[in-house]
């Protein structure tokens, strides 16, 4: 008789099901009120913390609900002319979903005009007419498309992913002050702005002399407790015939601090070497394992660093801290208060180091658990 084919329960991309999720009907619920209700959010979490599978899951949910989805990323946005193309093409893609794209493309370009589209057998090829400025596009761009929403009566929800990568662009506050100026006349259109690196983004909306501030609700993604994915975990395991005891799921979540795309991942590996009981000995194995497998990422990070930012990254991922300017800190990690003073800024802007609240305390630690357990094995 052949051996029956057990299939790894574990997700380890962007989840879309249901039963991959654990614990995020209250968030996935408030935050599909206040789309509907055409509310403004800013959401922000730390990279992996399960923020792009659960405004997916949203939006499908929107769409079920009649509305049309627009998703933009922008990620790795490198000027002010890569950042409208990335907002045409997610508008031609989102907007045009149900209808030909030349059926399409000759309804809105009535009002989309100074951005040139063709149309080929890929899809749609975009290009940007550097005669006219970038700035007018983007108006154009923006108002174009509103004009086409409110002609057919549409209701449109769009996610800008990755939003605080604006800041790097050269004219990054013209841009933010345009957006946020369309924004006020779109009344069937609502946002989602979605952010890793928190300072930035809180920036971006509490600073009283940034065009977004006070322009959008804030939500914040919190980690899930460790019971009940702890539990998660062990169902997992147990509906593909594995036995994972409580203690080796919390150790699970524990290692990884939580972050579900870490969970999902690290869960994965522990059932891939698991045959039939899981020990903890098996998931410390695993965990060393997701470091390797993490570690082409963390050394890119690694390499943009000054060699005080490696020194205090390091410094924190061995000891986190409350008191990362004391005599004996510096001392024991060879750091001067400066260069400790001028790092930390940096590493907290880019959400490489964060402060938590334990108990009375307020620690500074690594943001990204399997960063902070790379860089002390380093």
């Amino acid at each position: 008789m052949a051996e029956l084919y057990l299939k790894n329960p574990f997700s380890t991309g962007i989840m879309r099901k249901d039963d991959d999720f654990c614990n995020r009907d209250v968030e996935k619920q408030e935050l599909l009120k206040l789309a509907m209700n055409g509310s403004n959010v800013v959401i922000f979490s730390p990279r992996r913390g399960g923020k792009s599978s659960l405004i997916g899951r949203v939006q499908e949910d929107l769409e079920k609900q009649g509305f049309r989805t627009v998703s933009i990323d922008l990620f790795s946005v490198i000027s002010e002319t890569d950042l409208l193309l990335r907002f045409a093409r997610a508008f031609y893609h989102g907007l045009g979903k149900g209808m030909s794209p030349r059926k399409f493309m000759e309804n809105i370009g009535e009002f989309i005009r100074k951005i040139p589209v063709e149309l080929t057998q890929e899809g749609y090829k975009f290009y940007a007419q550097y005669g006219i400025p970038t700035e007018q596009q983007f108006v154009d761009l923006l108002s174009g498309m509103n004009a086409y929403v409110t002609k057919n009566k549409l209701r449109v929800h769009i996610t800008c992913d990755e939003f605080q990568e604006l800041v790097i662009l050269p004219h990054a506050k013209k841009f933010e002050g345009t957006l946020r100026s369309q924004m006020q006349g779109q009344s069937a259109i609502s946002y989602f702005f979605v952010g890793s690196r928190r300072r930035v983004l809180q920036d971006m909306f509490f600073d009283r002399s940034r065009p977004f501030y006070k322009s959008a609700f804030t939500f914040e993604l919190k980690e899930i407790p460790r019971d009940e994915f702890a539990a998660f975990i062990m169902g997992k395991f147990s509906s593909s015939g594995k036995d994972c005891p409580r203690d080796s799921a919390v150790e699970i979540y524990n290692l990884v601090r939580g972050f579900p795309s870490y969970v999902q991942k690290l869960s994965s590996l522990v059932w891939d070497m698991t045959e039939e009981r899981v020990e903890l000995s098996i998931v410390r194995d695993a965990f060393v394992k997701l470091i390797k497998l993490e570690e082409a990422e963390f050394a890119a990070t690694w390499s943009g660093l000054s060699l005080n930012q490696k020194k205090l990254l390091r410094a924190i991922a061995d000891e986190p801290t409350a008191s990362p300017y004391g005599k004996d800190f510096i001392a024991k990690y060879d750091l001067s208060l400066g260069g400790t003073q001028g790092a930390m800024k940096v590493l907290r802007e880019m959400d490489i180091v964060e402060t938590h609240e334990d108990g009375k305390a307020k620690i500074y630690r690594v943001t990204d658990p399997v960063i902070g357990a790379w860089a002390k094995s380093e």
